[in-house]
């Protein structure tokens, strides 16, 4: 037996004719022949004819190729039922001009294929389609590969890739040609079905247009070949349960899909899916990125006219495309996002029974085993939840499989080897799954739904919701933004507040207080337990005596527990609470007072050598800075119930924070200060204002662009700490508080050799002795004893 022939493209290589011209020459001699348009006059040659047409597209020449390949097309259109057993043997000889670089033979060699495909019809068509896409049966193997290589060219996938747009486009109106008109069609539909779709998302707007419009015209043509088929279907106006009745079908779909395709073009595409499914998924995970883009726009677009039949497909289809999930590069952002708006599309067109427990063995590493199986399995369910609650009428609720599908997905993620799953780089996706499957609940289930959810699986949804915050939020990495966390905060404020008072996380949990309070470790689950009452009662902000036992609880834990770790912790949720609050504009009375003890605590004793780390350290100066930032502005709400002692840890605080605030922070920390100040508490805040007044001065000189700014609230802070001094004690107060400040800035005056920002001490030194004259007085006086002349001169011009 003859092995086939290769599929590599041949040329001309000993030319009987040398000239080019003559060759031409030929060629329009061919053309006479064909011109006479005499099939029985042709038929004792076409042996000859056809062998010269191969000669010529065979021409090593660009002129000769393109004059053969019109020949061709020529004698086919005219001749067809002569070439009916030459079929292969010109198709063969087309190949050349196929892969041409110049693209006016490409699409001369295009309309000539585009022909004679015509002429072996029901016999010889699906040959010529096999060495088009380089298919070969695997169960026949020629010998000769066995000694020396071969060549497979998929000359149909060159030409949907080609650079030219309008070669893409002749290629796909010939594909379309080919699939409306060839009387054998069903025979090459599988093997060209996968090009008339790769050019919906062509970069070309005009070839998707296009495209769609074509497979819209075959799917007339099989609605028409199996009218009896759809006759029912369409007069009873049945369709798929995810409609709601024909009520959905209108929901939006990528580009550019700009309406659901119609029946005829569904069923044609549903029967090939199949085919070109598995390939795919080999090809998602291809090195090229190219090649990984183009896998995952065709499995798009086949799920867009699958639609509901995808759930036949999802086993081999979850497990063949949910690693690609993972894309680590830049440039796999794309193939990305095409990837989450298939899964979106799969939740909203199969039942959530269909492809969760394959996603959740996903999760749990059984049917995928690679370290980022679970990243995938997370990213992949979070689409997949989005498409569920995208595919609901506005106003009925969820309906009960949802209902259900909900509960599911909460109990999936609250079991035990999910949760301890999650870890920093897992964290925002996490956040992601839950935002999206919240506010779904939210927005499209009625209130007996809700209700029904909430209460049923509250405390699993809680151990989630901590579980995703402890690794990233609340972890000591801080890797989470900032804009993803509020809109988790605010997708579980509105999915707690649906819970009775009467509900307790650390109870759920099974820990009480007692227990943490005796053995106290910052990572077991009764740390995790009260840390997550406490941010489920700040999100609800309907109990806060229970905010403020959870934070007297805190205050208790034992000095050897209180790791860098842990304390890091503490002071984020105390972060947390202000910042909650802060939206409110309101502040429980009992909650600010606690919050300073807890913080003062954790911020004012000594760390234990063993958990003493430079940069744990440093992070834990800079939270207790980001909570004085916040608790500045309940002050004011709170003054009336904090105590002496709570007030003088605040100052602590404050005191021994100073050193990290930026210069215009400062300013408004010594302006908070001096409006908190009063005769009951002067002893503490007044020292306290004149030690942040002091660190002031002495960054003032190498601040000059804020000095103006900084001058007004030194006056205010020292006038207003003096004059809160008793009269009695103001003498005794002056010398060994207010002594140190005034020195430090005549000092700098003295010093200052800048004339712009002396005269700015100057004018600071001259309000503050209107104001309050007793310190110069007692300056001057000690300038005279010492005979500072340059210093008594100085005083006495102020």
């Amino acid at each position: 037996m003859r092995p086939a022939p290769s599929t590599k493209p041949q040329v001309l290589i000993a030319l009987v004719e040398p000239s080019e011209d003559v060759r031409l020459q030929i060629g329009e001699l061919f053309q006479t022949i064909i011109a006479c348009n005499d099939s029985f006059v042709l038929r004792a040659h076409v042996d000859e004819i056809v062998s010269g047409l191969r000669a010529l597209t065979m021409d090593p020449c660009l002129e000769v190729q393109v004059q053969g390949c019109k020949l061709i097309s020529e004698f086919a259109r005219s001749f067809k039922e002569l070439l009916f057993h030459f079929t292969e043997t010109v198709a063969r000889s087309l190949l050349l001009p196929l892969v041409h670089p110049r693209s006016k033979v490409r699409l001369a060699a295009l309309e000539a294929l585009g022909q004679v495909l015509y002429c072996g019809q029901y016999k010889y068509t699906a040959g010529v389609m096999e060495l088009l896409t380089a298919y070969r049966d695997p169960n026949l193997v020629p010998i000769r590969d066995f000694y020396e290589p071969s060549t497979a060219l998929n000359y149909l996938a060159m030409l949907i890739s080609d650079s030219k747009e309008i070669v893409r486009e002749t290629f796909l109106r010939t594909v379309s040609d080919w699939l409306n008109n060839l009387p054998d069609r069903a025979d090459v539909e599988p093997r060209l079905a996968p090009y008339l779709l790769s050019g919906l998302f062509d970069p070309s707007g005009e070839i998707q247009e296009f495209c769609f419009e074509a497979i819209e015209e075959i799917g007339q043509l099989v609605e028409k070949e199996k009218e009896k088929e759809f006759r029912e279907r369409k007069q009873f106006g049945v369709d798929a349960d995810w409609t709601a009745g024909g009520r959905l079908v209108n929901l939006p779909l990528p580009l550019p899909f700009i309406r659901r395709p119609r029946l005829g073009a569904r069923v044609f595409v549903r029967n090939h899916v199949r085919r070109f499914f598995k390939p795919l998924y080999a090809e998602l995970r291809d090195w090229r990125q190219t090649s990984r883009a183009k896998a995952a726009n065709l499995l798009l677009v086949s799920v867009v006219y699958t639609e509901e039949l995808m759930t036949q497909h999802l086993d081999a289809f979850i497990l063949g495309s949910i690693s690609a999930f993972h894309a680590p590069e830049k440039d796999d952002a794309p193939i990305l996002a095409t990837l989450r708006v298939t899964y979106k599309l799969i939740g909203r067109f199969c039942e959530a029974r269909s492809f969760l427990p394959i996603v959740a063995s996903c999760a749990r590493g059984e049917l995928v085993q690679h370290e980022f199986a679970f990243l995938c399995a997370i990213r992949a369910l979070t689409c997949l939840i989005a498409g569920q609650f995208e595919a609901v009428v506005e106003g009925v609720g969820i309906g009960a499989s949802k209902v259900n599908f909900a509960k599911d997905v909460i109990d999936l993620l609250g079991q035990p080897h999910i949760l301890e799953a999650f870890d920093r780089n897992t964290a925002n996706e996490g956040i992601a799954l839950l935002n999206e499957l919240l506010s779904g609940i939210r927005s499209k289930a009625i209130p007996s739904e809700f209700s029904d959810i909430i209460s049923s699986r509250a405390g699993a949804l809680t151990r989630t919701t901590w579980a995703i915050l402890s690794h990233g939020y609340y972890d000591h990495s801080f890797v989470l933004g900032a804009e993803k966390v509020t809109n988790l905060h605010s997708s579980t404020k509105a999915f707690f507040s649906g819970l009775p008072k009467s509900f307790s996380v650390v109870s759920e949990l099974g820990v009480s207080p007692v227990e943490v309070n005796e053995s106290f470790v910052p990572v077991d689950s009764g740390f995790r337990a009260l840390a997550t009452e406490m941010l489920y009662h700040t999100l609800v902000i309907v109990m806060p005596e229970r905010v403020d036992s959870a934070l007297a609880t805190f205050t208790r834990i034992p000095e050897e527990a209180l790791t860098t770790t842990a304390r890091n912790v503490l002071l984020r949720l105390a972060v947390t609470i202000l910042q909650e609050f802060e939206a409110e504009k309101s502040l429980p009375p009992q909650c600010l007072p606690s919050l300073l003890r807890l913080v003062a605590r954790i911020s004012l004793s000594e760390v234990s050598a063993p958990h003493k780390k430079e940069q744990d350290i440093l992070r834990l100066e800079h939270e207790a800075f980001e909570f004085l930032t916040h608790v500045k502005q309940f002050l004011g709400l709170a003054r009336g119930e904090l105590l002496t002692n709570d007030f003088t840890l605040f100052l602590k605080l404050v005191m021994a924070q100073s050193r990290f605030m930026p210069f215009r922070r400062l300013k408004s920390i010594l302006e908070l200060l001096q409006a908190t100040i009063s005769s009951t508490n002067w002893d503490s805040s007044a020292s306290a204002l004149v030690h942040i007044a002091q660190y002031a001065v002495g960054t003032f000189a190498e601040r000059y662009a804020e000095a103006k700014e900084i001058g007004g609230a030194l006056i205010g802070v020292l006038g207003a700490a003096i004059h809160a001094v008793p009269t009695s004690e103001r003498s005794k107060w002056l010398s060994s508080q207010a002594k140190p400040v005034l020195s430090e800035i005549v000092r700098l005056a003295l010093d200052e050799k800048d004339p712009e920002l002396r005269q700015e001490l100057c004018d600071l030194l001259s309000e503050l002795k209107r104001t309050t004259p007793e310190p110069f007085i007692a300056e001057m006086a000690r300038a005279q004893s010492n005979g500072q002349l340059a210093k008594e001169e100085f005083l006495a011009k102020i």
